[in-house]
């Protein structure tokens, strides 16, 4: 289900942002970024699978040496990885709210006065601090 997030406020959309840094890693690290690419899609995450393997159902074959055979993934294996990964996202969120002190806004009627910031206009400095 898609998300949304404020534009000028990066930290509210986590993974996103550590999508953009792992990419930026690989053109940094690697000479060739469709091996860079191919390497991170075939290494394995914490649930045992690699991202390739969620994506298309079956493992790619890499540059790199493996033992393990070519049979494609089961529908229980993404069931369970599904339910794994939502309760891990259901579990950082209580965290986060927890350390940050989050609570829940009150609901907005019609007439309530609100503040809306205008970003695309600049400031401009009327005194020295």
């Amino acid at each position: 289900r898609p998300t949304t997030s404020s534009p000028h406020f990066p930290q509210s959309n986590g993974e996103a942002e550590n999508a953009v840094s792992i990419a930026k890693r690989i053109l940094l690290k690697c000479p060739d970024p469709n091996l860079g690419l191919l390497a991170y899609r075939t290494t394995k995450l914490e649930s045992g699978l690699s991202p390739a393997e969620l994506l298309y159902g079956r493992k790619l074959r890499s540059t790199l040496p493996s033992i393990s055979n070519f049979e494609p993934v089961g529908r229980d294996q993404m069931k369970t990885f599904r339910e794994r990964d939502w309760s891990m996202k259901i579990r950082m969120k209580k965290n986060f709210d927890e350390r940050r002190k989050v609570k829940e806004l009150p609901a907005l009627s019609i007439g309530d006065r609100i503040w809306v910031r205008d970003l695309r206009r600049r400031g401009t400095v009327k005194a020295n601090a």
